[in-house]
């Protein structure tokens, strides 16, 4: 066997194993679900009281078509994740920007955010005080770990909180994102995500090796 069909086979192995990980780590989440919270509801997700819901949400542009979107609750939905992430480059970079997919690290049942699911970062904002005009001011930014705008430093209103929307068609499809804060959510990034799965996953895929060589030795 040449040298590139070996790494070839390697590849796809290295594939299953982490997919086959990630996958089982989505049953349990939804075993944890069923035994202990009872079944999910997609109606009992609510926006936290001292938050209003985004102005102009378009039920129609957060998502790829409801329960149709393939990264969503599928079986196959860790693939479908991982092209989307391919083809927007969230892959090489560390940082998290609005409309990437990230996975969520703990879980807040009341919101419909469960750990290991995949939710999609709508938007991050800083809300504060405009003194001049007594209003609360959101202000959005492209990056989840950006700093607060310096347009802030002029409205006033002292400290500027920092919120995100998180939405998922398999969970909001009928209310829209809902809205946590960082200090509520641990926010996993697909990069840190397939990094786990991979080192985690790497103890199968030596056994996977050995047995192929065997496989192999026996032919």
């Amino acid at each position: 066997m040449s040298p590139y069909r070996t790494l070839f086979c390697v590849f796809i192995l290295a594939l299953a194993s982490a997919s086959t990980h990630a996958y089982l780590r989505h049953t349990r989440t939804r075993l944890n679900q069923i035994f202990r919270r009872g079944p999910v509801t997609r109606f009992g997700t609510r926006v936290a009281s001292a938050r209003e819901p985004l102005e102009g949400y378009n039920d129609n542009k957060s998502k790829k078509g409801g329960f149709g979107d393939l990264r969503f609750g599928q079986i196959t939905s860790t693939l479908f994740v991982l092209g989307d992430a391919l083809s927007k480059g969230s892959l090489k970079r560390e940082e998290v920007k609005t409309n990437d997919i990230i996975i969520a690290g703990n879980e807040i049942p009341d919101y419909n955010l469960y750990r290991y699911q995949s939710y999609v970062l709508t938007r991050v904002y800083y809300q504060g005080m405009n003194v001049k005009e007594n209003k609360i001011v959101r202000l959005d930014v492209d990056d989840l770990n950006a700093e607060v705008p310096e347009i802030a430093a002029e409205l006033g209103g002292g400290k500027w909180q920092k919120y995100m929307s998180l939405y998922s068609p398999k969970y909001h499809k009928c209310c829209g994102p809902v809205i946590v804060t960082e200090e509520e959510m641990r926010i996993v990034s697909l990069a840190e995500e397939v990094k786990s799965s991979t080192v985690l996953a790497l103890p199968g895929l030596f056994w996977l090796w050995v047995a192929y060589k065997f496989w192999l030795y026996g032919q």
